[in-house]
């Protein structure tokens, strides 16, 4: 499975899903989503401000946006707040995603992955979490072809130093074979 590390702007990500998540307290959308969000013209925003997205139940919304960008679609999470993340919490999160991931037979999808981290746990314990969420799905998976390529998104160089060392110290614990790839289309 290739893992791609990916920063850079989303005109340039070719996926054929990006997983955005959407915290309950954080309004103007931030980072990622607020980006995505301006690309859509506010569509996102919008939906919010008319409360058509549920954060009590976490609701996912499936959109596909216009042909300006190179993404095939996008999927809305809703999440309660960035500050009760916990482990399990993630690993339930992932795991959902996941299985949408499955369910939609997509061959790659890309996630924000360090936007996850709160003070209680590592980007090393995000990563694992991460992982071997996937390694449990690949393990009972009979389509050998969905989802070989994921893009761990990142922001900063400092997540790409902080992501590359935390995915190559998990490398030889993990039942999958990963092959990790930096791209920045940007420099």
């Amino acid at each position: 499975m290739k893992i791609v590390i990916y920063k850079g702007s989303i005109d340039f990500l070719n996926s054929s899903l990006l997983v955005l998540p959407l915290y309950s307290d954080e309004k103007p959308l931030k980072e990622i989503a607020g980006f995505v969000d301006w690309r859509l013209h506010n569509f996102i925003s919008h939906m919010m401000m008319k409360q058509l997205i549920n954060y009590t139940d976490e609701e996912k919304i499936l959109l596909f946006p216009n042909k300006n960008l190179l993404i095939e679609r996008f999927l809305l999470t809703a999440l309660r707040q960035r500050s009760e993340m916990t482990k399990d919490f993630f690993r339930d999160y992932i795991s959902e995603v996941i299985a949408t991931v499955d369910k939609l037979k997509l061959y790659d999808f890309a996630i924000p992955l360090p936007r996850f981290i709160s003070h209680n746990f590592s980007l090393e314990e995000i990563c694992s979490i991460f992982l071997k969420e996937i390694a449990r799905k690949k393990s009972k998976d009979e389509h050998e072809h969905l989802f070989n390529k994921i893009f761990l998104y990142i922001e900063t160089k400092d997540e790409l130093k902080d992501l590359a060392s935390a995915l190559k110290g998990l490398d030889h614990h993990l039942p999958i074979n990963m092959n990790v790839e930096i791209m920045n289309p940007e420099f």
